[in-house]
């Protein structure tokens, strides 16, 4: 299983000495970008190494203008006329992929079928098609989906990458080992929005999950650590796991610190998909080099 750092660029971003502290260790990374941040994307792809990479289409703000609720909102960026006319943002959205295309290995397509309905959602992978670029382009499942059609997703395709909405407030939660074991059957990656917590990592072999917490470093000054096999936030008031793991007490707006507290984050999820993967194959589920 892989684990995406949501909003890599955010965390170069507000950590100025990111790169001081995690050289050692960002090629092993899995960054997760959003388009919405194109420009410090580019920034980030361009001067921090990473195993993989992928670039949401930033759904979020669509969903953000349309007020629908139980869908999980991240993005905080104001969005323009332009860019709330969905026809027009695939057709740039399209373009910045084609543009970039050697830069990343996947792009998720615009997954706003609750807003405009699948038929469009269908159409515009034609347009991905079209463009020459499908074969990175990462299809969405959302509960408004049938069965059917997730199987027509996996089936059709063209990147072998699958994505699955994660909780949502006002609907059950999905029977993932369905969705997972069919595309595992058929080689299929699949991967779980912001889906990172231990106890559904524990149950559910995704190829690949998300998770935007360890912003939590230049957010909120925390540290995350790997403790007893699953990842802890700290501050400065934990004083015992701070003297167990001899982290000093943190200075927030130490650009410094913030690096020191980036370095131990980025070991701790390493350390925690480490401890997912073996315990994963333990139980005979290996993705392989699929």
């Amino acid at each position: 299983m892989k684990v995406y750092l949501a909003a890599t660029e955010l965390g170069r971003l507000h950590t100025p000495h990111y790169a001081d502290y995690t050289h050692d260790l960002t090629g092993n990374i899995n960054q997760f970008f959003s388009y919405l941040n194109a420009k410090q994307v580019i920034q980030c792809a361009g001067t921090i190494p990473a195993k993989s990479r992928i670039v949401d289409s930033g759904a979020h703000s669509f969903f953000t203008a349309s007020n629908i609720s139980g869908i999980a909102v991240t993005a905080k960026r104001k969005t323009t006329a332009s860019e709330l006319d969905p026809d027009e943002y695939v057709k740039q959205y399209i373009k910045w992929v084609q543009d970039n295309y050697n830069n990343f290995d996947y792009f998720i397509e615009l997954d706003i079928q609750d807003i405009v309905g699948y038929d469009k959602v269908k159409q515009w992978r034609k347009l991905f098609d079209k463009a020459g670029v499908a074969d990175k382009i990462m299809y969405v499942y959302h509960s408004s989906n049938t069965w059917g059609e997730f199987q027509e997703m996996v089936d059709t395709v063209k990147s072998r990458y699958i994505g699955i909405e994660g909780y949502r407030s006002n609907l059950p939660k999905l029977p993932y080992n369905r969705f997972i074991k069919y595309c595992y059957d058929r080689k299929v990656k699949i991967h779980g929005f912001a889906m990172i917590k231990r106890k559904d990592l524990l149950k559910y072999p995704f190829y690949s999950v998300d998770s935007s917490t360890w912003q939590g470093v230049h957010r909120f000054g925390k540290v995350i650590v790997f403790d007893k096999n699953r990842l802890v936030s700290i501050n400065n008031n934990d004083k015992l796991l701070l003297k167990k793991y001899k982290i000093n007490v943190f200075d927030s707006y130490n650009q410094n610190e913030q690096g020191k507290k980036m370095r131990i984050t980025l070991k701790s999820y390493l350390d925690f998909e480490r401890f997912i993967n073996q315990l994963w194959a333990k139980r005979g589920i290996t993705w392989g080099n699929i």
